[in-house]
């Protein structure tokens, strides 16, 4: 075979070779388990609907991933969307598409803002709304929305959740909340029970915490307090990290510690926890220690671990570099939604520009198993919020339209059906 018939040949097989490679590689329907295809099969759209935006609505303009802030209702029957820049409140009721408007009420001068990190956070019955504010110097606002009455008025001052972070405020019946206050001593926490009617406190809790001597975002306190009011049992719980996790009962609200200190990490610090009372598991994320020691502001590693209470054993550890790609989602007791009395898990993006269709649901009732699903939402529509439907196999999605020049046009609110 003369030289040129070689290269011609050659050139032949390569490009066939090439032709192969790349039909293999892009098409859905031949590549393993993480296809779009494959995961588009493991959900599909149940129902949904949609809220149109007038021309002249307010909320017809802003950036979504970032002026936006949405939390679908436990009924799924409602969505609390706050635009930010106004700090204006609407909420969409499904069945018949009524809406109501609320503007939130300054207590005072200084500037208050939200975020998608601490959403509107609603009653178990769906009759009233929390709203909570960052103010200046580490102040949390909180603000009460009662929607039977459809009124919305100030609550009262709370510390930073960058000190007390409180997963679940409300009572079963949804006239009670649960607050933290800073005490007369700096490093002095207070944890009360308010009354929403009358405003009258009460005590259950009181702790230290130690401020970092140096500013830093990511650990202003050692041992960082994170609360749960438990609808079902009536009791409170929270965990100081290192110190535990203590439970305070409902009748006589005495606190007892009933699992601590948490197992050493070496290595690590914890950094944020979720005790989850049913299920008698601590989700908790531990950041890697030498960075904190440095005093660096953003630790370069992160773990992310399921401790089970009942055996003191982790069911389930996960470990990446900080801010990368490896985890998509990224998974944190932030991204981590546990359904009720089941070990199942939920992984969605926290809102951004950068949020993706991906979920991951971790099923450990039995052994530990992660399925990645696509949601089946178009690309011209932006997530702003992902939660659990009445079931294990039924999502609720929030999303609108990308803003044009002409603004939003709708907010969405998906029934998504998945299996896994």
């Amino acid at each position: 075979m003369s030289n040129k018939l070689w290269k011609v040949s050659l050139s032949l097989i390569s490009l066939i070779t090439l032709i192969c490679v790349s039909s293999y590689t892009f098409n859905p329907s031949t590549t393993k388990g993480n296809s779009s295809s494959t995961r588009a099969k493991l959900c599909k759209i149940d129902a949904f609907k949609i809220f149109r935006l007038s021309e002249k609505d307010p909320f017809r303009k802003g950036e979504p991933s970032l002026d936006y802030i949405v939390r679908i209702s436990p009924s799924g029957e409602a969505i609390a969307i706050i635009y930010t820049p106004d700090n204006c409140l609407r909420i969409y009721y499904t069945k018949d598409g009524k809406e109501e408007d609320y503007l939130v009420p300054k207590p005072t001068s200084y500037s208050i803002s939200f975020s998608s990190l601490n959403p509107p956070m609603w009653a178990p019955n769906g009759s009233k709304l929390l709203l909570y504010g960052e103010g200046p110097l580490n102040k949390g606002l909180l603000w009460i929305v009662d929607l039977e009455r459809e009124k919305i008025k100030f609550l009262c001052e709370t510390v930073s959740d960058k000190w007390v972070k409180v997963y679940q405020p409300w009572n079963k019946e949804g006239d009670e909340v649960l607050v933290a206050h800073r005490g007369n001593d700096l490093g002095k926490v207070i944890l009360c029970i308010r009354e929403v009617s009358s405003g009258k406190e009460k005590e259950i809790a009181r702790f230290t915490v130690t401020p970092i001597d140096r500013f830093n975002p990511w650990f202003p306190v050692k041992g960082k307090t994170f609360a749960i009011w438990d609808c079902i049992s009536g009791s409170i719980y929270y965990c100081q990290n290192e110190k535990g996790i203590f439970a305070i009962a409902s009748k006589n609200f005495v606190s007892q510690k009933i699992y601590g200190p948490l197992p050493s990490t070496k290595d690590w610090v914890w950094h944020d926890s979720l005790y989850c009372p049913r299920n008698m598991w601590l989700l908790a994320d531990a950041l890697w220690k030498q960075d904190v020691e440095k005093r660096t502001l953003l630790p370069t590693k992160r773990r992310f671990c399921v401790l089970d209470i009942k055996s003191s054993k982790f069911v389930y550890t996960l470990t990446s570099p900080l801010g990368s790609s490896v985890l998509i989602p990224s998974i944190s007791t932030m991204t981590v939604l546990p359904f009720p009395n089941e070990k199942v898990l939920l992984v969605r993006d926290i809102v951004s520009k950068l949020s993706r269709r991906l979920i991951w649901v971790f099923d450990l009732r039995k052994e530990a198993r992660k399925v990645v699903i696509e949601l089946p939402i178009a690309k011209s529509e932006q997530i702003l919020d992902i939660q659990w439907g009445k079931d294990i196999n039924t999502l609720l999605v929030a999303t609108t339209s990308k803003p044009t020049k002409k603004g939003l046009e709708f907010f969405k609110l998906y029934t998504i059906k998945i299996l896994y």
